[in-house]
């Protein structure tokens, strides 16, 4: 029980942490005048490279929650109890 739990806690807490990285690097990512353009442009490429794959790792986080659950209601409505 403590295990499942846990699983969960760390799920939430690294769809927070994806989240919050994400928010600071589109705040990072906006022009700031005093750079060089040079400098501004690889900061840009590597932030959408980044952005990118925290999208991907988003959009699979959320499919696997949803087809965890469906798995467990099939479970569940096989074996006539409640697994969760």
């Amino acid at each position: 029980m403590q295990i499942r739990w846990l699983k969960r806690s760390l799920e939430v807490l690294v769809i927070i942490v994806l989240l919050i990285s994400f928010y600071f690097l589109l705040k990072r990512s906006q022009y700031n005048p005093t750079e060089s353009l040079e400098h501004s442009a690889l900061f840009a490429e590597l932030n959408l490279k980044f952005i990118q794959t925290q999208v991907i790792l988003f959009i699979l986080l959320i499919i696997r929650f949803f087809v965890k659950k469906r798995y467990l209601e099939l479970l569940e409505k096989e074996n006539g109890e409640n697994v969760k």
